[in-house]
C-alpha cells in the first residue's frame, strides 16, 4: 500500500513537471513572437505563429497570442483575420477581467479598422477606449489613451475636420505628458501637419522647432531628418524655395547613411527638392527629381505619395505647356484621391486640372473644377486656391463677354487671401472697372455703328427695290415698243422670207448645175471609153475581110474582149442612174448568203481569178438587196484588182456588232492604195493608173453613195501586217424610208 502511494505520487509529479515544461516552452515562443514584432521581423513572426500550440497556452498567454497574431495579420493586410483575433482577445479579457489587455486589443482593433478606411468603426472602438478614463488611476493601468486620441485625430484629419483633429492631437499630447511625463514626437508631427493644412504656418513652425529639439536630444537621426523635411515644406508653402533647399540638404545628409532602410523618406526629400526647383523655375532639375520620385513610388503601394508624385509631374508638364500630359496625370491622381479619400489634395488638384482644361479650350470642364475648389471651403480650406479659382472664373466669364459676372467673381476673390493679396486684387478690380467702362463705351459705339449700318442697309434695299421697279417698267415699255415695231415691219418680214426662199432655190439650182456637170463629165468619159473599143471592132472586121479565115479566130476573140469592156461601161452607167433615182426597199438581208451567190456568179465568168475568199459568220442587216449586192461586188472586184500580182491573194470578210451598229470588214492583202489618192479614193472618176488597173473610177464612189443612202458609212485603213481594210457600218433597227440624193 505504501509503495502504491509512492508510485502515484511519483507519476503525479512527473506529469506536473511535463505540463510545466510544455507551458514554459510555449511561453518562450510567445516572448520570441513579441520580440520579432518589436524588431519588425515579420517573416520570423509569421514562422513562430505556425509553431505555437494554442492548446498548451495559459489564458494570459493566449490573449497575448491573439493580440500578436492580429498585429501580424494587419501587417499582412489580412484585416478580417486581424479583426477576428482582436475581438476574441477582447471577449477573453472581459471573462478574465483583464482591463490592460482589453485596452491593448481595442486599440489594435481600431488600428485595423483605420487601415481599412472604416472610420466609423475606428471612432466607435476609440470611444469605448476613452471610457476607460473613468476608471480610477486609469493612467497607471492603460497606456493606449494617448494613442487613441492620436488615431481619432488622424480620422478627423482624413475627414476634413482640422479643428477637431488639432483638438484630439493636443488632448493626446496632454495625456502623454501626464502618463509618460515626456514629450512625444508623434503628436508634435501630427500637430505640425494639421496647422500646416490650416495655413497657420507660424504655429506649424513652432511645433517643428520643438520636434527638432526633441529629436536632437534623443539622437534619432531619421526623425531629425524628417523634422528638417517638414521645415523645408513649410518654406515651400511660403514661397521661399531657397531656404527650403537649405533645410532639405541637411535632411538628405542625415538620411543618406540609412538610405536602404529609409528609401521612402529619402524620396520625400527628392520630391520636395523638385517642388523647390519648380518654384525657382529650374525646370530641368525639377523634372529630374520628379521622375526619380515617380519611378520609386510606382513600385510601391504608398498611394498618398503616388498622388503627390503625379501632382508634381503634372505641374512640371503644365509649366512646359504640355497640357494633355498634365491633364492625364491629374486624372490618375483624382482617381486615387476619390478612392482613398485624400481630401487634403483636392483643392490643389481641382485648381491645376481646371487650368489644364482651360488651356485645352475645354472651358466648361474648367468651370466645373473651379467651382469644386470653391465648394471645398470646409475641407482643408486653401484660401489662396479659392482666390485663384475666383480669378480664373472671372477671366473665363470676361472672355465670354459676361462682363458683369466677371466683375462679381473678381470681387469675391478679394474676400480670400492676406492683406497684400487683397490690395493687389482691389487694384485689379479698379483696373477691371475702368476696362469695363471703356468696354461699355466701346460697345455703345459699336451699337450706334450697327444702327447706322442698318439704316444704310435699309436705304440700299429701298434703292434696289426702286431700281427693280424701274427696270420692270422699262422692260414693259420696251416690249410694247417692240410689239408695235413688229407689227409695223410685218410686211418687211414677208419680203425677207421671200428672199430666203429665193436663196434656197438658187442653192438648189446650183446643186442641180453641179450634178449636171458631173453627168456631162461622166458622159464624156463613157464616150471616150466607148470610142476605142468600137474602133477596134471596126479595125478587126476590116482585117477579117483582108486576111481571110487564117486569123479569124484571134480577131474574133479580141473583138469579144473589146465588146465586153463596152458592155461593162454601159452596165456601170445604168447602175449609177438606178442608184440615184430609184427609192430604197429595206428588208432583212443575210450577208453570208448574198456573198455566196455573188461568188458563184463571179466564178462562172472567171472574174475572181486566183483570189482566195474567206467568209466568217456575219450578222443580218437591214438594207436594199440590189444596192448592197452592188456594194459587195464592187469591193470584191476591187480586191481582185489590187491582189492580182500577189502570189497568194486573200480576201477575208468578217464582222463586229455594237448595240447600235453592225460593222462588215473586207480585208485584202493586195497592193496598198497610192498615198496621193488616199484622201479622194471615194470620189467619182478617181482611179489608180498603175499597170493592169483598168478602171473608170466609179466602183468605190458607188459604194460610198449606197452606204450614205443607208445612213451608214464606209472608210478604209491599212494594218501593220500589210492588209487593206474597207469598213462598212450599217445602223440597226433602220425604218423603211425612201431616200434620194440631192444632185
Amino acid at each position: 500500500m505504501f509503495r502504491i502511494r509512492w508510485i502515484l505520487l511519483f507519476v503525479f509529479f512527473g506529469i506536473t513537471s511535463q505540463i510545466k515544461a510544455q507551458y514554459s516552452d510555449q511561453t518562450v515562443k510567445i516572448d520570441a513572437l513579441k520580440s520579432s514584432i518589436e524588431q519588425f521581423d515579420w517573416d520570423r513572426a509569421n514562422s513562430i505563429l505556425q509553431l505555437i500550440d494554442k492548446s498548451q497556452l495559459t489564458p494570459e498567454s493566449y490573449i497575448n497570442y491573439l493580440i500578436f497574431k492580429g498585429k501580424v495579420s494587419v501587417h499582412n493586410k489580412e484585416y478580417d483575420l486581424a479583426e477576428a483575433s482582436y475581438k476574441e482577445a477582447i471577449n477573453l479579457c472581459e471573462v478574465h477581467q483583464d482591463i490592460t489587455k482589453k485596452a491593448d486589443a481595442l486599440y489594435f482593433l481600431a488600428v485595423a479598422h483605420y487601415r481599412q478606411n472604416d472610420f466609423d468603426a475606428v471612432e466607435k472602438t476609440a470611444r469605448i477606449l476613452l471610457k476607460f478614463k473613468l476608471i480610477p488611476d486609469y493612467n497607471d493601468k492603460i497606456d493606449e489613451i494617448p494613442d487613441t486620441y492620436n488615431i481619432l485625430g488622424l480620422i478627423a484629419k482624413r475627414t476634413g475636420d482640422l479643428d477637431k483633429s488639432i483638438e484630439y492631437y493636443e488632448a493626446g499630447l496632454q495625456e502623454n505628458l501626464m502618463y509618460n511625463h515626456a514629450e512625444d514626437v508623434v503628436f508634435y508631427t501630427n500637430l505640425t501637419n494639421a496647422y500646416r493644412l490650416k495655413q497657420n504656418y507660424i504655429k506649424a513652425a513652432q511645433y517643428v522647432i520643438k520636434l527638432l529639439k526633441l529629436n536632437e536630444k534623443n539622437g534619432n537621426m531619421i526623425l531629425l531628418a524628417n523634422s528638417y523635411i517638414m521645415l523645408g515644406d513649410l518654406y515651400i508653402l511660403q514661397n521661399n524655395p531657397n531656404k527650403c533647399l537649405a533645410f532639405l540638404d541637411i535632411a538628405e545628409d542625415y538620411i543618406c547613411p540609412h538610405y536602404k532602410e529609409e528609401e521612402g523618406l529619402y524620396h520625400s526629400v527628392i520630391a520636395s527638392m523638385g517642388e523647390a526647383y519648380l518654384k525657382l523655375k529650374d525646370y530641368s532639375k525639377a523634372h529630374s527629381y520628379f521622375l526619380q520620385d515617380s519611378t520609386f513610388r510606382s513600385q510601391t503601394d504608398d498611394y498618398y505619395n503616388i498622388v503627390r508624385s503625379n501632382l508634381n509631374l503634372g505641374l512640371y508638364y503644365q509649366s512646359q505647356s504640355e497640357y494633355k500630359l498634365s491633364k492625364h496625370l491629374y486624372s490618375q491622381a483624382e482617381y486615387l484621391i476619390e478612392k482613398y479619400n485624400f481630401k487634403n489634395f483636392q483643392q490643389q488638384l481641382y485648381t491645376e486640372k481646371a487650368i489644364s482644361h482651360y488651356h485645352l479650350q475645354e472651358k466648361d470642364a474648367a468651370i466645373q473644377y473651379l467651382y469644386k475648389v470653391i465648394n471645398r471651403s470646409g475641407i482643408y480650406p486653401d484660401f489662396e486656391k479659392q482666390q485663384l479659382a475666383y480669378k480664373w472664373l472671372s477671366k473665363i466669364q470676361k472672355e465670354r463677354g459676361q462682363t458683369s459676372e466677371a466683375l462679381d467673381l473678381l470681387n469675391q476673390a478679394i474676400l480670400y487671401g492676406d492683406s497684400l493679396q487683397k490690395q493687389r486684387l482691389s487694384f485689379e478690380t479698379t483696373s477691371f472697372i475702368l476696362d469695363y467702362e471703356n468696354e461699355k463705351e466701346r460697345l455703345q459705339f459699336q451699337k450706334q455703328q450697327k444702327i447706322d449700318k442698318d439704316k444704310l442697309e435699309h436705304t440700299k434695299q429701298l434703292n434696289i427695290v426702286l431700281a427693280v421697279f424701274l427696270l420692270l417698267a422699262s422692260v414693259i415699255i420696251y416690249m410694247i415698243f417692240k410689239n408695235y415695231q413688229y407689227k409695223k415691219k410685218y410686211s418687211d418680214q414677208l419680203d425677207v422670207e421671200v428672199k430666203e426662199k429665193t436663196t434656197e432655190l438658187e442653192i438648189a439650182n446650183q446643186l442641180l448645175e453641179k450634178s449636171n456637170e458631173e453627168l456631162r463629165l461622166f458622159y464624156a468619159t463613157i464616150a471616150h471609153d466607148l470610142r476605142y473599143p468600137i474602133l477596134n471592132v471596126q479595125s478587126n472586121l476590116d482585117n477579117i475581110e483582108k486576111e481571110g479565115n487564117n486569123t479569124i479566130h484571134s480577131l474574133v476573140r479580141q473583138s469579144r474582149l473589146a465588146l465586153d469592156r463596152l458592155f461593162q461601161s454601159f452596165e456601170k452607167m445604168m447602175n449609177f442612174f438606178r442608184l440615184e433615182q430609184e427609192p430604197l426597199t429595206l428588208k432583212k438581208v443575210e450577208p453570208s448568203s448574198l456573198l455566196k451567190d455573188i461568188l458563184i456568179e463571179l466564178e462562172s465568168i472567171n472574174e475572181l481569178r486566183n483570189l482566195n475568199i474567206q467568209i466568217k459568220a456575219l450578222p443580218s442587216i437591214h438594207a436594199d438587196v440590189l444596192l448592197i449586192r452592188q456594194t459587195f461586188i464592187n469591193l470584191i472586184l476591187n480586191a481582185v484588182k489590187y491582189t492580182e500580182n500577189k502570189k497568194n491573194p486573200l480576201l477575208t470578210i468578217e464582222s463586229k456588232q455594237t448595240p447600235e451598229c453592225v460593222y462588215l470588214f473586207f480585208k485584202n492583202n493586195g497592193e496598198k492604195i497610192r498615198t496621193d489618192i488616199e484622201s479622194k479614193i471615194f470620189q467619182s472618176f478617181v482611179t489608180d493608173k498603175r499597170a493592169g488597173h483598168n478602171s473608170i473610177g466609179m466602183g468605190l464612189f458607188i459604194v460610198k453613195r449606197i452606204m450614205e443612202r443607208h445612213k451608214g458609212t464606209v472608210h478604209f485603213y491599212n494594218t501593220e501586217d500589210g492588209y487593206t481594210v474597207f469598213e462598212l457600218m450599217f445602223p440597226k433597227a433602220q425604218v423603211k424610208n425612201k431616200f434620194t440624193f440631192l444632185n
